[in-house]
């Protein structure tokens, strides 16, 4: 981070605190005041050397969503597998009496 930037930030984090320190003196819950306007980080974005991870933390996940679902094929399947399951429930249920 260079120094400006740096300098930036410490700014930004003695305004916050500031703030912070104003809103429990008048016991106002910071929580409620306190959040980040997406579009307006987006535009300053746009016109600044900013990027977006130097101002957010990102995490990325991968994962797979099914498009489609075949609803006879995954009942065929199921039914399938009740099939196979009865047997030895039944056996389960006769060992039981």
């Amino acid at each position: 981070m260079t120094a400006a930037r740096t300098a930036l930030w410490l700014a930004v984090a003695t305004l916050a605190m500031t703030a912070v320190l104003a809103l429990e003196a008048e016991r106002i819950d910071c929580e409620r005041v306190m959040s980040v306007d997406r579009q307006k980080v987006d535009g300053t974005l746009e016109v600044t050397a900013f990027t977006e991870s130097d101002v957010s933390e990102i995490e990325k996940s991968e994962y797979v969503r099914k498009a489609e679902v075949d609803d006879d094929v995954k009942e065929s399947r199921l039914q399938g597998l009740k099939d196979r399951l009865a047997p030895s429930e039944e056996a389960e249920a006769g060992a039981a009496t």
